[in-house]
């Protein structure tokens, strides 16, 4: 719920400011100065912990992959989905990518169009898996990306103060 007191002497101003607050460019602010840098931040610490409540613990890595990440130079077991760094630095330096029509926004993550072809098929595979047809091992899925009902509150109180604070002004 947001709630502001406003006098009648200054209604329509702040009514004004209200609707642009809410408005798509008003949105698309939002996004970027509120719900990017969160995004970015969860994304960190969920490949901090490997996993979190949300995607739930990732898996371990299969002996098959720990071989080949050791071969490679790399550790062979952790840290979990990062083994050159590359899907990392790009989802979490990711700006988002922002559409505004006049009846909407909508907020793309990472930014549309942006990744590769090499990192958008590590993204999708650390997000569903993958059937390795002729090897005995599957990839299994180790979410790196995703929001839950307490993100939903979080956002929802971040958007509470940012109108507030746009009409308040």
């Amino acid at each position: 719920m947001i709630s502001a007191v406003i006098d009648s002497s200054d209604f329509e101003f702040k009514l004004t400011r209200m609707s642009v607050a809410v408005g798509p460019v008003g949105m698309a602010s939002f996004m970027h100065s509120g719900v990017i840098p969160y995004l970015q931040q969860r994304i960190k610490d969920r490949f901090l912990s490997e996993g979190d409540d949300v995607t739930g613990k990732w898996a371990e890595l299969m002996p098959t992959t720990e071989v080949f990440r050791a071969a490679g130079g790399f550790a062979p077991s952790h840290p979990i989905n990062y083994r050159t760094g590359e899907l990392f630095r790009y989802i979490t330096r990711a700006g988002g990518t922002v559409e505004v029509d006049p009846i909407m926004t909508t907020l793309y993550y990472p930014e549309k169009g942006v990744a590769d072809g090499e990192v958008s098929k590590k993204l999708k595979t650390a997000q569903g898996g993958k059937f390795n047809r002729g090897y005995a091992e599957n990839t299994v899925p180790r979410p790196v990306i995703g929001l839950g009902a307490t993100d939903a509150l979080g956002i929802i109180t971040a958007l509470n103060f940012f109108v507030t604070e746009s009409v308040m002004k």
